[in-house]
């Protein structure tokens, strides 16, 4: 049943985000409101960390990457749309930037809540995988903004570099168990080490 609902908000979230590449701030935070809504009435067994069985516990942790990754998907455009407009961060629109530090902060969360809760199965191997890169892409983002405008700690090199290194820690991790995570993990240490190089 949580599932249904949950597909049913997410399609209307693909549906935006496919009709135009940004979303009306209104429908974004009306979308976030909807997710946050599901996620606050989900029955507490399916959201906390109380033990229980391995099937439940597995469920309920990849339902929780899925929560994160809608989040991030509803509000990675508006951060993409910075980066590549090169406008400085003080000069956005108030919604802009309410928008790219949600992403920030639901990023943050997802990478350290999959590092953290990461069972070594086949099951979650495979979503950790998928949603680690997923995540991963928005401090990748921020580690070519150079941006002294901004506010934000997590937009600073430091925490961005310190959410990549902790989404390679756990895509190496994985390994074992996604059969993606090889390819990921080069991906993202490749684009890691060019932010690097661009830094020096």
């Amino acid at each position: 049943m949580e599932n249904i609902r949950f597909a049913k908000i997410a399609t209307q979230v693909q549906e935006s985000l496919a009709a135009a590449p940004l979303v009306k701030h209104q429908e974004m935070a009306h979308a976030d409101a909807q997710l946050l809504e599901w996620w606050d009435n989900l029955p507490s067994v399916l959201k906390d960390h109380q033990p229980c069985s391995e099937s439940i516990n597995t469920v309920r942790t990849v339902m929780r990457w899925r929560y994160y990754n809608q989040r991030i998907l509803l509000y990675r455009p508006t951060l993409l749309n910075y980066a590549m407009r090169r406008v400085p961060y003080i000069a956005l629109r108030s919604e802009e930037r309410i928008a790219i530090e949600k992403c920030r902060e639901v990023a943050e969360e997802s990478i350290q809540n999959i590092a953290a809760t990461a069972q070594l199965n086949q099951l979650c191997g495979w979503n950790a995988v998928w949603w680690t890169f997923q995540a991963s892409l928005v401090p990748l983002v921020g580690l070519f903004l150079n941006d002294p405008t901004v506010n934000d700690p997590r937009a600073s090199i430091e925490s961005c570099q310190a959410q990549v290194e902790m989404a390679m820690m756990t895509l190496a991790r994985m390994q074992s168990f996604g059969h993606t995570a090889k390819r990921s993990l080069d991906a993202v240490s490749r684009i890691y080490e060019a932010s690097k190089r661009g830094q020096d």
